[in-house]
Parts: C-alpha cells; structure tokens; sequence
C-alpha cells in the first residue's frame, strides 16, 4: 500500500543543516496534496505494509479530511 507522509521544513541552518517536520500521514494522494500545499512544504511517498485499523483510521481521516477542504 502506498501511503504518502507530509513534511514541512522545521528550521536550521546552512551550517547545521535543516531539519523537516511532520505534519501527518495519509492514503489519499489528493487529501496529501492539499494538506502539504496549506503548510508550505511537500509529501513524500512511501510503501507500506500497514495493519488492518491503522489503515481504516487513515481512511475515516483522510474522507473527513477530503469532505472539509471542499
């Protein structure tokens, strides 16, 4: 399963380097998409084995996510 994790940059500095921070998890690309374009950063996308009720919690997430953006 493809799951697609939102990053956005968390601070630092040339000499130290940068350090992204995470915003959340998802299964729908376009719920990703949006998410990642409200905090100014970017989604990454991963393949995972996840278990059964993470995946459904992502789902119910991700619909009640997709049904507040419109």
């Amino acid at each position: 399963m493809i799951i697609y994790t939102v990053w956005t940059d968390g601070g630092g500095d040339m000499f130290k380097g940068y350090t992204p921070k995470y915003i959340s998890t998802h299964i729908d690309r376009r719920v990703a998409i949006k998410v990642a374009d409200l905090n100014s950063g970017w989604f990454e996308e991963e393949n995972e084995n996840l278990h059964t009720n993470n995946e459904k919690t992502l789902r119910e997430q991700d619909i009640n996510l997709h049904n507040a953006q419109q």
